[in-house]
């Protein structure tokens, strides 16, 4: 290790001669400087405060943590309510412009076929003019000639029927259809037409109809329950063995309103009692019972 040089000091610019010219200039503060340090320690310091939060330093602490809640509800209780407002608004406004179309339809409406789009998607009770009629279910006892999958087959047997003078009926169910030649109001009476068939096979079977609605105007409501009433009655005539008055039927027939077109095919079986008279036979009555029913019940299904 190279030795340490020696240090000339100046002092004033006169060349010192050591440490004690040194020590005696550090040593001996000047007066000014003496009166300068003694001014500057009188007094007490001003003592500053600072309030420390650990929190605020605190890594952890999240964006949530700023969210006011108070602000948020009253945001989102605000956007409910203009929603709610809003919504209630396009409600009227679109109820008035509904209200507006459904005032130009025409009456001529009500008589529309109910078989369309437009009638099966929309409730008739509400149009002016129309009420309800609800058909009882119908129940009878049939003599079954047989069932078909082929209209063909069916017709084939009814016409051995027919050369024997026994009238059918063919009502289509399900995809199948049914060959009637006869009807009663009870199984025992039935069972007693079974002989005066043979040597034709038939079965004899409970045949019923569901409950019906349909909402038509108010004449053609009171025609169709004065229909169902005569039919009873002309059924139990019939299981008796006694005539059924054609007259009464034809009188009924007379009375169709013509205003429901749905009716149509049923009026047309109706005006097929005139020839119910007294050559007529009582299969062919029956005949004209079982036609009237099926019918009622296609009508009452449109």
């Amino acid at each position: 290790m190279k030795e340490r040089q020696p240090i000339d000091l100046y002092i004033n610019g006169q060349h010192s001669d050591g440490d004690s010219q040194l020590s005696r200039t550090i040593e001996a503060p000047s007066e000014e400087q003496a009166a300068a340090l003694e001014s500057a320690t009188e007094g007490e310091l001003p003592v500053y405060k600072r309030t420390y939060n650990p929190q605020d330093t605190n890594p952890k602490k999240t964006l949530f943590q700023n969210i006011n809640v108070k602000s948020v509800l009253i945001a989102v209780g605000s956007a409910v309510v203009i929603g709610l407002c809003l919504g209630f608004f396009m409600l009227v406004v679109m109820g008035g412009f509904s209200d507006d179309q459904a005032g130009g339809v025409s009456p001529s409406t009500n008589n529309a076929n109910p078989g369309s789009a437009d009638a099966g998607g929309a409730n008739d009770s509400d149009k002016p003019g129309t009420t309800a009629f609800a058909l009882e279910p119908m129940g009878a006892v049939v003599l079954q000639a047989g069932v078909f999958t082929e209209a063909d087959n069916a017709a084939t047997i009814a016409e051995q029927f027919q050369r024997s003078g026994i009238a059918t009926v063919k009502w289509n169910k399900n995809d199948q259809v049914y060959l009637f030649a006869g009807i009663a109001q009870t199984e025992e009476a039935a069972s007693a037409l079974v002989s005066e068939i043979a040597p034709l096979e038939v079965y004899v079977k409970n045949w019923e109809t569901e409950e019906g609605r349909v909402d038509t105007d108010s004449q053609t409501k009171e025609w169709l329950g004065n229909l169902q009433q005569k039919w009873r009655e002309s059924l139990e005539h019939s299981s008796k063995g006694e005539r059924i008055n054609g007259q009464e039927w034809t009188s009924i027939g007379k009375s169709y309103p013509k205003q429901d077109e749905r009716f149509d095919k049923l009026h047309e079986a109706v005006l097929q009692s005139e020839r119910l008279n007294d050559s007529a036979s009582l299969h062919q009555q029956q005949a004209f019972l079982i036609e009237v029913w099926k019918q009622l019940n296609a009508a009452m299904l449109q």
